[in-house]
C-alpha cells in the first residue's frame, strides 16, 4: 500500500510459471489478502496434496489449528504438454489425474486464496515437523 501511494498504480500480486502461464491472482477490485497470490483464475483446477499423498481442500486446518500446506498441483488447457526431449521429466511432472507438480508449497485458506510458504525442495525436518526456509526468514524479518 505505500508503495502504490508513492506511483499512484494498483499492484496487483500474481503466481505463474514458464509451464503453465498465470495460475493465480488477486482480484482487481475485489477482496484482498496480504501475503497470498490470489484466487486460482478461470481455467485452472488446482489441488494441494500433502507428504501422505492426500488431497488438502480450501480451509482444510491441521491439528493444531494451522492450515494444512501441500504441494501445489494444477490442471488447464493453458498447461505445456512436455518438456523438450525429456520424457522422463515429464512422466514425474504430471499424476495420474494430469495435474502438474509446481513444486511449490503452499495452503488455500477458507475462501479460497492460496498462499505459498516455500519449494518442495526447500524444506526442512526437524523433531517430525516441517520448516520452511521462507516462513522463518519473513519471521526474523519482522
Amino acid at each position: 500500500p505505500q508503495i502504490e501511494a508513492i506511483i499512484h498504480k494498483n499492484l496487483i500480486n500474481r503466481y505463474g510459471m514458464t509451464e503453465s502461464h498465470v495460475i493465480t491472482s488477486l482480484p482487481l477490485d475485489g477482496p484482498f489478502k496480504q501475503g497470498s497470490v490470489g484466487l486460482p483464475i478461470d481455467g485452472i483446477e488446482m489441488k494441494l496434496v500433502s507428504e501422505d499423498g492426500k488431497a488438502s481442500f480450501a480451509g482444510t486446518k491441521g491439528e493444531n489449528g494451522s492450515p494444512v500446506v501441500g504441494e501445489v498441483k494444477i490442471r488447464s488447457k493453458n498447461l505445456f504438454s512436455h518438456y523438450w526431449n525429456k520424457p522422463e521429466a515429464t512422466s514425474m511432472a504430471f499424476d495420474h489425474e494430469g495435474f502438474f507438480s509446481t513444486g511449490d508449497l503452499g495452503y488455500i485458506d477458507e475462501n479460497g486464496f492460496l498462499t505459498l510458504v516455500g519449494r518442495k525442495d526447500d524444506l526442512i525436518i526437524t523433531h517430525g515437523h516441517n520448516v520452511y526456509p521462507p516462513v522463518v526468514e519473513r519471521v526474523l524479518n519482522e
